[in-house]
């Protein structure tokens, strides 16, 4: 056993025909939908498997430094944040414990790969800020906004 973190795209489908779609997909009656014909639909973004630093940062940022005993839902800004720490802490290795739990950061023992997958989460999580301001910029989609789903389990 470990832990195992995820951070899942939370999407709020307001379009009856695309929810009808979404319904026929996954064999779900259409009239399951809600009274305003929306859906809500979780996608995996991220995923980490032993990284202690990351759940602590999400536990200080979206949990208020509490125990995470429920998934956290953060929106766009929080996500922002973690990529500008995370982006800190790779380029100025002398800033990483001020950003992330040291006790944790450094322990490469269970994830040789741990700094790759950190640079790797980096890039996923910034194609993902630029993907979000353009839809938040693209005036044909007034309600577009994003949400996501912090959840770690051990």
């Amino acid at each position: 056993m470990g832990l195992d973190s995820y951070v899942r795209r939370v999407v709020y489908v307001r379009d009856r025909d695309v929810v009808a779609q979404i319904a026929a997909a996954i064999d779900v009656p259409a009239d399951s939908m809600d009274d305003f014909g929306s859906a809500t639909v979780r996608m995996p973004f991220l995923y980490w498997r032993k990284d202690w630093a990351f759940h602590q940062w999400f536990a200080d940022h979206a949990y208020d430094g509490q125990d995470l005993e429920t998934d956290a839902e953060f929106g766009i800004d929080l996500l922002q944040n973690f990529h500008d720490d995370l982006y800190t802490a790779l380029t100025y290795p002398d800033t990483e414990d001020q950003l992330f739990d040291p006790t944790y950061w450094s322990d490469e023992g269970t994830a040789p790969d741990r700094f790759a997958n950190r640079r790797e989460t980096l890039a996923i999580v910034a194609d993902e800020l630029k993907r979000v301001r353009a839809l938040e910029a693209d005036k044909t989609r007034p309600h577009y906004y994003a949400l996501y789903e912090y959840h770690g389990s051990w």
